[in-house]
């Protein structure tokens, strides 16, 4: 049962795509103690983007947030979303810094104005069981995107333009609304 797949045990796999808990074939085969039949691990472990050797300076405005490189901005948010993750140790940061350095390397060779992205409250969704991340894209060169670099991001996200490591494949990306294009926070009525 520990056989390697892609350098994961097997069983931590089983254990987190196929749930078999109160399933009749471990109820009655006695099969009960194993992982595959226990119910699925709580949801995993904390993890937010540090800062770049940098102190986060307080912002002045309520809804901008400190970048990864200490710059005050109002970041394009999202819900960043695998449908099929290919790993388990959620407390291991390299998977995370992998997923933003592969985010930053599309940006940066699609020439959008992006100085840095951040990663937050990874979480297993418990109703579709699909692995969520939030994601923060942080402006260059001013403290917010005008419309044409949210919806370079955007379509770039959305279209699977974006390659993702293969433990992140497939996934899917759920944009919110961006109400700071401009000078001032454009309102909705």
């Amino acid at each position: 049962m520990f056989s390697h797949l892609h350098g994961f045990k097997t069983e931590a796999v089983v254990l987190w795509f196929c749930r078999l808990a109160n399933n009749p074939v471990c109820r009655e085969s006695g099969s009960s103690q194993n992982s595959y039949c226990q119910e699925a691990a709580p949801n995993p472990s904390f993890y937010s983007t540090p800062s770049n050797n940098c102190s986060p300076p307080s912002c002045s405005s309520d809804d901008q947030i400190a970048s990864p490189n200490c710059i005050c901005a109002f970041p394009y948010t999202g819900l960043l979303i695998s449908r099929a993750l290919s790993f388990s140790n959620f407390s291991d940061a390299s998977y995370y810094r992998e997923l933003e350095q592969s985010l930053m390397d599309t940006f940066r060779n699609q020439s959008l104005p992006v100085d840095s992205v951040a990663l937050s409250n990874p979480m297993r969704n418990s109703t579709s069981d699909n692995f969520e991340l939030t994601l923060q894209v942080f402006p260059s060169q001013s403290d917010r995107f005008n419309s044409t670099g949210v919806l370079s991001i955007a379509f770039l996200l959305s279209n699977q333009i974006y390659k993702p490591p293969e433990f992140f494949s497939p996934y899917i990306f759920k944009g919110a609304n961006y109400d700071y294009t401009g000078g001032e926070m454009n309102y909705k009525y």
